[in-house]
């Protein structure tokens, strides 16, 4: 099981996902959780993202795509993962060769206060964010994410908004789905039964 899989399975919720680069390991990401926990995965935020997804079933390519179309952009998506982690993405540090990484991703409920005059993002948990966007930019992607989160809240009335399906969400279709087989198959037991003592 995976550093990602644990955090996970504990029901930690991030707070934000940071790219690093640390001498003799390369590309890495700092996990900072909502309680304040700092935890260093020796793998980009790409990889890192990607695991994430992975454990809530989510094809990032599919939701990015979807994405475009509500947010009508087509760089720098909301990722909204769950009802408690919808990630924004801001650029944090200075490519140093082509290709290197410079974005990380803060969770949209995770976040206190945006400065009005500074590029600082202030955590619910105290820890001070500092991004290399500029403060309008920082606002438009939060404005961008506070999209997302209206049409996650309005997920259960009539507007047409996919929600990205967790592995609870899956475990209870499948359920559902075993119920509704083993109902048939009950039905048509009885059925033939009754056709033949008729």
């Amino acid at each position: 099981m995976t550093k990602i899989q644990n955090i996970l399975d504990n029901n930690e919720t991030i707070a934000c996902v940071l790219t690093e680069t640390i001498n003799n390991v390369g590309n890495s990401t700092k996990l900072i959780l909502n309680c304040g926990k700092p935890i260093i995965i020796h793998k980009s935020v790409s990889s890192v993202l990607r695991e994430i997804a992975e454990f809530y079933a989510i094809d990032l390519k599919l939701l990015r795509k979807k994405q475009q179309t509500y947010i009508h952009n087509k760089y720098y998506m909301p990722l909204p993962i769950t009802k408690s982690l919808l990630l924004i993405p801001i650029k944090t540090k200075t490519p140093i060769v082509p290709k290197d990484p410079s974005i990380s991703y803060i969770n949209f409920y995770s976040i206190k206060e945006i400065s009005s005059s500074k590029p600082y993002i202030y955590l619910n948990n105290g820890i001070k964010i500092k991004s290399l966007n500029s403060v309008d930019t920082i606002k438009k992607r939060y404005s961008q994410a506070s999209i997302c989160h209206r049409f996650m809240d309005s997920a259960n009335s009539n507007t047409a908004y996919d929600y990205p399906v967790t592995k609870a969400d899956l475990e209870k279709l499948k359920e559902e789905i075993l119920h509704t087989q083993k109902c048939l198959i009950e039905s048509i037991v009885r059925h033939k039964k009754n056709n033949q003592f008729s």
